[in-house]
Protein backbone atom coordinates (compact mmCIF):
# COMPACT_ATOMS: atom_id res chain seq x y z
CA UNK A 1 0.00 0.00 0.00
CA UNK A 2 1.15 3.48 -0.74
CA UNK A 3 -0.04 7.04 -0.25
CA UNK A 4 -0.11 9.19 -3.38
CA UNK A 5 -0.78 12.87 -3.90
CA UNK A 6 -2.77 12.98 -7.11
CA UNK A 7 -2.27 15.89 -9.47
CA UNK A 8 -3.95 14.35 -12.51
CA UNK A 9 -7.48 13.95 -11.21
CA UNK A 10 -9.01 12.97 -14.56
CA UNK A 11 -6.76 9.92 -14.85
CA UNK A 12 -7.58 8.44 -11.43
CA UNK A 13 -11.19 9.54 -10.97
CA UNK A 14 -12.78 6.42 -12.50
CA UNK A 15 -11.03 4.33 -9.82
CA UNK A 16 -12.04 6.51 -6.89
CA UNK A 17 -15.46 7.79 -7.89
CA UNK A 18 -17.03 5.03 -5.80
CA UNK A 19 -15.46 6.55 -2.67
CA UNK A 20 -16.86 9.97 -3.55
CA UNK A 21 -20.29 8.40 -3.98
CA UNK A 22 -19.94 6.75 -0.55
CA UNK A 23 -19.24 10.16 0.94
CA UNK A 24 -22.44 11.61 -0.50
CA UNK A 25 -24.45 9.28 1.71
CA UNK A 26 -22.80 10.35 4.98
CA UNK A 27 -21.83 13.95 4.22
CA UNK A 28 -24.53 15.63 2.13
CA UNK A 29 -22.46 18.81 1.85
CA UNK A 30 -20.12 16.89 -0.48
CA UNK A 31 -21.31 15.43 -3.74
CA UNK A 32 -19.16 13.30 -6.00
CA UNK A 33 -19.30 16.15 -8.52
CA UNK A 34 -18.20 18.80 -6.00
CA UNK A 35 -15.31 16.63 -4.79
CA UNK A 36 -14.22 16.01 -8.39
CA UNK A 37 -14.38 19.70 -9.28
CA UNK A 38 -12.67 20.70 -6.03
CA UNK A 39 -9.79 18.30 -6.68
CA UNK A 40 -9.59 19.23 -10.35
CA UNK A 41 -9.51 22.97 -9.63
CA UNK A 42 -6.95 22.63 -6.85
CA UNK A 43 -9.33 23.80 -4.12
CA UNK A 44 -8.96 20.30 -2.63
CA UNK A 45 -5.89 18.12 -2.61
CA UNK A 46 -6.66 14.54 -3.55
CA UNK A 47 -4.67 11.79 -1.85
CA UNK A 48 -5.18 8.18 -2.86
CA UNK A 49 -4.16 5.10 -0.95
CA UNK A 50 -3.44 2.36 -3.45
CA UNK A 51 -2.46 -1.28 -3.49
CA UNK A 52 -0.83 -1.78 -6.86
CA UNK A 53 -3.20 -0.16 -9.34
CA UNK A 54 -6.27 -0.58 -7.12
CA UNK A 55 -7.41 2.44 -5.07
CA UNK A 56 -8.24 1.54 -1.47
CA UNK A 57 -9.13 5.01 -0.17
CA UNK A 58 -9.46 8.65 -1.19
CA UNK A 59 -8.70 11.60 1.07
CA UNK A 60 -9.66 15.17 0.15
CA UNK A 61 -7.78 17.95 1.96
CA UNK A 62 -8.36 21.67 2.04
CA UNK A 63 -6.03 24.22 3.61
CA UNK A 64 -7.18 27.16 5.68
CA UNK A 65 -4.88 30.01 6.60
CA UNK A 66 -5.44 32.19 9.64
CA UNK A 67 -2.67 34.70 10.15
CA UNK A 68 0.58 32.76 10.25
CA UNK A 69 -1.19 29.45 10.93
CA UNK A 70 -2.25 27.01 8.21
CA UNK A 71 -4.61 24.22 9.09
CA UNK A 72 -5.20 21.17 6.96
CA UNK A 73 -8.78 19.96 7.06
CA UNK A 74 -9.50 16.46 5.92
CA UNK A 75 -12.65 17.58 4.16
CA UNK A 76 -13.73 14.10 3.16
CA UNK A 77 -12.30 10.61 3.39
CA UNK A 78 -13.63 7.20 2.39
CA UNK A 79 -12.09 3.83 1.77
CA UNK A 80 -12.13 0.12 2.20
CA UNK A 81 -10.03 -2.13 4.44
CA UNK A 82 -8.89 0.55 6.92
CA UNK A 83 -6.73 -2.08 8.66
CA UNK A 84 -4.69 -2.42 5.48
CA UNK A 85 -3.74 1.26 5.32
CA UNK A 86 -4.08 2.86 8.74
CA UNK A 87 -0.31 2.44 9.18
CA UNK A 88 0.12 5.14 6.51
CA UNK A 89 -1.52 7.82 8.68
CA UNK A 90 1.77 9.06 10.26
CA UNK A 91 3.30 9.39 6.78
CA UNK A 92 0.23 11.34 5.64
CA UNK A 93 0.51 13.76 8.57
CA UNK A 94 4.19 14.38 7.80
CA UNK A 95 3.33 15.03 4.16
CA UNK A 96 0.79 17.69 5.17
CA UNK A 97 3.53 19.51 7.09
CA UNK A 98 5.56 19.73 3.87
CA UNK A 99 2.61 21.65 2.39
CA UNK A 100 2.78 24.14 5.25
CA UNK A 101 0.15 22.76 7.61
CA UNK A 102 0.74 23.24 11.32
CA UNK A 103 -2.44 21.45 12.40
CA UNK A 104 -5.03 19.09 11.00
CA UNK A 105 -8.68 18.46 11.75
CA UNK A 106 -11.23 16.09 10.37
CA UNK A 107 -14.91 15.22 10.46
CA UNK A 108 -15.32 11.50 9.99
CA UNK A 109 -17.51 8.55 10.77
CA UNK A 110 -16.98 6.97 14.16
CA UNK A 111 -15.01 4.01 12.76
CA UNK A 112 -12.12 6.24 11.78
CA UNK A 113 -11.50 6.92 15.49
CA UNK A 114 -9.12 3.98 15.57
CA UNK A 115 -6.62 5.82 13.37
CA UNK A 116 -7.12 9.21 15.01
CA UNK A 117 -5.57 8.10 18.29
CA UNK A 118 -3.57 11.32 18.73
CA UNK A 119 -6.51 13.63 17.98
CA UNK A 120 -8.38 15.49 20.70
CA UNK A 121 -12.10 15.97 20.31
CA UNK A 122 -12.37 19.76 20.35
CA UNK A 123 -15.86 20.20 18.98
CA UNK A 124 -18.96 18.15 18.54
CA UNK A 125 -21.08 18.09 15.44
CA UNK A 126 -24.79 18.05 16.18
CA UNK A 127 -27.12 17.18 13.35
CA UNK A 128 -30.87 16.97 13.04
CA UNK A 129 -33.02 15.93 10.12
CA UNK A 130 -35.31 18.86 9.31
CA UNK A 131 -37.35 17.10 6.64
CA UNK A 132 -39.75 15.93 9.37
CA UNK A 133 -40.14 19.42 10.90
Amino acid sequence: MRLLLVKDVDAVWPGINRFAEMLEKDFPEWTAASLFHGARSGALQLWVIADGEAAKAAIFVEYRSRGNHTGARVAAMAGEDIHGWKHLWPEFKKALVTFGASSMDCVARKGFGEIFTDFKAKRYLFEVDLTDA
